[in-house]
Order: C-alpha cells, then sequence, then structure tokens
C-alpha cells in the first residue's frame, strides 16, 4: 500500500515537471538549453526514483516467504489443539487443505472452509496412513501430514499380480469360461472337449426306464440316457409289448 502510494506521489511530481517545462516562456540561445538541460535532468532523476522504489529487485522476486516455510505452505501450522472438525474456517483449515495438495497431488480448493470434500480427504488420508480415520484433524494427524508432505514418509505400494488362482468371479458364458481377476483382467478358457458316450448296452432297440419311451440304437437320444436307465430289446414288438412307447425323433 505504501509502494503504491508513493508511486503515486512519484507520478504527480513528474507531471507537474512536465506541465512546467511545457508553459515555461520561449527564450533564444544559451538560456533555453540550460533550462530545457534542468527539465531533462529533474525527469531522468524522478523516473529513476520511481522505478526503483514501486518495482521489487530481482533479489526480492527470488525470494518469497512462507509462514510454514518447511513445506512452502502460505498458512501458519497449527498444532491440533483443539481439534481441527467439520465446520471450522480460518487459516488453520487452509493449511490442512494445502498439506493434503501436496500428499495427493490434487487442486482442491484451498477455500479455509472445514466442508464435506475436506473431511472426505481427511479421512482418505487417515486411513492410508493407518490412524483413526475420524475425519478430525489433531495433533497426530498434522504429525502425519507433515511427514508425508515433507517426503521423509511415503505411502507403501501395493501390487496384484493377475493370475488365475486370485479371481475373484467366475462366470461360464458361450461355451467359453470368464475368468475375472482381481484388475479386472479377463482370461479366456477354452472348453474341454469331451469324448462322446459309448453304449454299453447292446440291443436293437434301447428303452428309457425313466421317460418310458424307447428308441432305436443309433439314436441320439440314447447317447444321453443314464446307462442304469437303458433297458435293451431285440424287437420292437417286445419294447411294445412291455409297456414303452416309440420316440417320435428315430420313430422306431
Amino acid at each position: 500500500m505504501k509502494k503504491k502510494s508513493l508511486f503515486s506521489i512519484i507520478c504527480c511530481v513528474l507531471m507537474m515537471i512536465v506541465c512546467t517545462a511545457c508553459s515555461m516562456p520561449k527564450s533564444n540561445g544559451s538560456t533555453r538549453n540550460v533550462e530545457e538541460n534542468k527539465v531533462t535532468t529533474a525527469y531522468e532523476k524522478v523516473a529513476e526514483v520511481a522505478f526503483t522504489t514501486a518495482l521489487p529487485s530481482r533479489e526480492v522476486l527470488a525470494t518469497q516467504t512462507y509462514l510454514d516455510d518447511e513445506l512452502k505452505i502460505n498458512y501458519a501450522r497449527p498444532n491440533g489443539t483443539p481439534n481441527i472438525v467439520y465446520g471450522d474456517h480460518g487459516d488453520e483449515v487452509g493449511w490442512v487443505q494445502e498439506a493434503l495438495n501436496l500428499i495427493n497431488d490434487k487442486d482442491m480448493v484451498v477455500d479455509c472452509d472445514f466442508g464435506n470434500s475436506t473431511r472426505s480427504n481427511v479421512k482418505d488420508f487417515q486411513s492410508r496412513a493407518g490412524i483413526s480415520a475420524d475425519g478430525a484433524v489433531g495433533p497426530k494427524t498434522i504429525e502425519m501430514l507433515v511427514a508425508y508432505a515433507s517426503g521423509n514418509k511415503t505411502f507403501p505400494v501395493t501390487t496384484t499380480i493377475a493370475k488365475a488362482i486370485q479371481t475373484t468371479a467366475t462366470t461360464t458364458k458361450k461355451q467359453y469360461t470368464y475368468t475375472t481377476t482381481t484388475k479386472a483382467q479377463t482370461v479366456y478358457v477354452a472348453p474341454q472337449t469331451q469324448a462322446p458316450k459309448k453304449n454299453t448296452v447292446s440291443g436293437n432297440y434301447i428303452a428309457n426306464s425313466n421317460t418310458g419311451k424307447f428308441h432305436k440304437s443309433g439314436c441320439s437320444s440314447v447317447d444321453k440316457m443314464n446307462e442304469s436307465n437303458k433297458v435293451p430289446f431285440s424287437s420292437r414288438e417286445a419294447a411294445i409289448n412291455a409297456g414303452y412307447v416309440p420316440c417320435k425323433k428315430c420313430n422306431p
């Protein structure tokens, strides 16, 4: 504020000098040259003072101080007593938000307001840091925030090896087994081909004791029968006399 006021005053003085020079009566010869030189010299001095006073030096521009210099945060570090909790407002909340952004590499709005977003991020950090995830920022949480934001502590890296043994869900669809791993990767396992069943019961006609129907020995339904349900017959009449009805597919 002081610099701005000083700069304004210098500008006013500069304008007065320029106006004075313009209103000076015209003269000839050396007198006019002397007066012009005086005005030019005064202008240069005022301009030099204005720019050197209003603009900071390179050293000042290169050096910036922080209230929390260790973490380069523009808010003073709180001690957590009393706890900083949901609904709080102020610089302490701003420090917590800045620290969380450093740790999580996020761009959470730093508004010094402990709202839902801040509480959610605090709980997430507490859980990852292995401390009580109650959403309240006390001395222990601040200690952990400093440790992780400064790089003195780092979170463990967890990796998951995608193997068929580590599957979480398995479903069968269109004769292929889709095995979903913990990394949401899918392994396609071709179905196993089964050898065709062989008839161990011989006869011209095979009846099914479970369905009450009899078939030609070469009927595809015979291969699907349970071996214990197969009843062989040498003739069609024998099967009918036994109470079986003919298959409508093979029409024996």
